[in-house]
């Protein structure tokens, strides 16, 4: 079911009569799919118009929220089904943010620990500036998860608050990837602490008292502090959970503001039996450990991005992962597949030949499950590879990569 062709496209997307659509939905859902053959007659998802990025979420305006504007977007379409739990809430914004260095830093970020799968992490960004927040859309559900590790990382002097959306529904999004990060990730890298980033909301007279002895009764740490600083108005005596003993540090806030130095002074450095305590206002420590963070995340960002290897163009582009051998096997659904895609091929350039192997019995097939487009020249077939990689064919993500023109007009195709 292969052909050679050696003409200049003249192939009309609007041909009479509409070839007949299989009854199987190659979409997520009967609906999607209904809608699908009413809009455009291949088997691919929605790609970017050739020449310019995708547009706008499915839906309208990408925004909901009055006063925020549009940010950009970066790359190919992903797949609109998993939007819900491909997007994130970014709060505490800095002023005057711009949408294009923010979504530069964090795809750097979540290269730098480990969290990226693709070469361009976020997909769509937009802020809110009035009320510095904005949302994050990113390329797969996993960059996503991963990005929630990446809570309190700095950009511009500000500790970003990074939060899933209020329409995130956990149930629905664990169907279409990762919902946690993964544990693999090197937060420290960026000058953050494993298990996530909790942010400073505490009373600025808030008190640490750490080194405490594990046996030591929560009324005796009352006890502890009010002999050094006076009545409090609210403490947190931590425990472990495991033994129900202390965990040997607790905080406190003392009704006389003016209190929180003296019992500093008198607690800092005390010992109690072996132990020796530390006292100090609970926001001293972290703005230790955002000073240490930032200095970290400079460190990092000033160094020369890594070098990305790019590959190089050749007139053949190979489509991994798009179909499969049962497909294949019903002569009906391989001619539809065929047809559809050489009908998007053609849409990048001069489609010299177009190469699915079919499967033989249980014979071995070279190349079986992949597409093999010849194009004209390598320029036509890098706006294919663009174009191409990372969509959807059928449900199925398409990787695409190029193959020698040479080992290809030979017929070796593995």
């Amino acid at each position: 079911m292969e052909r050679e062709r050696y003409r200049p496209r003249s192939r009309s997307r609007s041909r009479s009569p509409p070839r007949r659509r299989r009854s199987r939905s190659r979409s997520r859902s009967p609906q999607g799919y209904r809608d699908r053959r009413s809009r455009r007659a291949t088997g691919f998802d929605q790609g970017p118009a050739p020449g310019g990025p995708g547009g706008p979420a499915p839906g309208g305006n990408p925004n909901p929220f009055p006063g925020a504007r549009g940010g950009p977007s970066f790359g190919a379409r992903p797949d609109p089904a998993t939007r819900m739990a491909r997007r994130l809430y970014l709060g505490s914004l800095p002023e005057r943010v711009n949408e294009a260095a923010l979504a530069e830093h964090l795809c750097m970020a979540l290269k730098a620990v480990g969290g990226a799968t693709t070469d361009r992490p976020v997909w769509h960004l937009y802020v809110n500036e009035g009320r510095k927040f904005g949302f994050a859309e990113f390329m797969t559900v996993e960059e996503c998860s991963n990005t929630v590790a990446l809570d309190g990382i700095l950009f511009n002097g500000a500790s970003i608050r990074i939060r899933r959306p209020n329409d995130y529904v956990p149930s629905e999004a664990q169907r279409m990837g990762p919902s946690m990060p993964s544990k693999a990730l090197r937060v420290e890298v960026v000058g953050l602490q494993a298990g996530g980033f909790t942010r400073p909301e505490d009373d600025p007279d808030r008190i640490f008292v750490g080194g405490l002895p594990y046996d030591l009764l929560e009324g005796q740490f009352i006890d502890l502090l009010t002999s050094a600083g006076g009545p409090l108005r609210s403490h947190t005596y931590k425990k472990n959970p495991d033994t129900g003993l202390g965990a040997g540090y607790g905080f406190a806030v003392f009704v006389d503001p003016s209190s929180a130095d003296a019992a500093i002074t008198s607690l800092h450095g005390l010992r109690m039996g072996d132990k020796c305590l530390t006292c100090r206002r609970a926001g001293q420590g972290q703005r230790e450990r955002q000073q240490q963070q930032q200095q970290q995340q400079q460190q990092f960002f000033s160094a020369p991005p890594p070098q990305i290897q790019q590959p190089i163009p050749t007139a053949v582009v190979r489509l991994n992962g798009c179909v499969t051998a049962s497909e294949l096997s019903d002569p009906n659904e391989y001619k539809e597949i065929y047809d559809d895609m050489l009908e998007e091929a053609e849409r990048y350039g001069n489609v010299l030949k177009l190469h699915i192997p079919k499967p033989e019995g249980e014979a071995s097939v070279p190349g079986l499950g992949k597409v093999y487009v010849r194009y004209a020249d390598p320029s036509q077939s890098l706006r294919a590879f663009q174009a191409m990689n990372g969509r959807k064919f059928g449900g199925n993500t398409v990787v695409a990569d190029f193959l020698d023109e040479r080992k290809f007009d030979e017929g070796t195709i593995e």
